[in-house]
């Protein structure tokens, strides 16, 4: 590993470490609900990866491993609150639509579009 360049005592954070993978060109995951359409990253993307949602995915991959107190349910539901809350902030027409949906509950809606989304990006989202 080649050590990192500094300038005026500051050491230059580069964002290549070793052990990632090279930043890939994966396509972005078209949805619809309803008639609002949206463009979600890929969730297999190292460039495009939602950065805010790291920490719950790590939590409930870490607890489905170790199967540490949490039941799946409880899981999938902070989990599925985390997106949500992703969603609003990034992309409000998408949690409006959310709300507005005529086919389905939010609810409903949001885990199917959780599912969904991680589907298009070859995840397994019971994994």
């Amino acid at each position: 590993m080649a050590k990192p360049a500094t300038t005026d005592g500051f050491t230059t954070v580069t964002g290549n470490p070793d052990w990632l993978p090279p930043a890939d060109d994966l396509k972005p995951i078209k949805l619809a609900i309803g008639k609002t359409r949206f463009e979600l990253p890929n969730l297999n993307s190292t460039r495009d990866f939602p950065i805010d949602l790291l920490p719950i995915i790590v939590e409930v991959k870490t607890r489905y491993e170790k199967s540490a107190g949490l039941d799946g349910e409880d899981i999938g539901v902070k989990l599925a609150a985390t997106i949500y809350e992703w969603l609003n902030a990034t992309h409000p027409r998408v949690g409006l639509a959310i709300r507005m949906a005529k086919d389905a509950s939010p609810l409903a809606m949001l885990l199917s579009l959780i599912t969904t989304w991680a589907e298009q990006s070859s995840l397994d989202p019971k994994a």
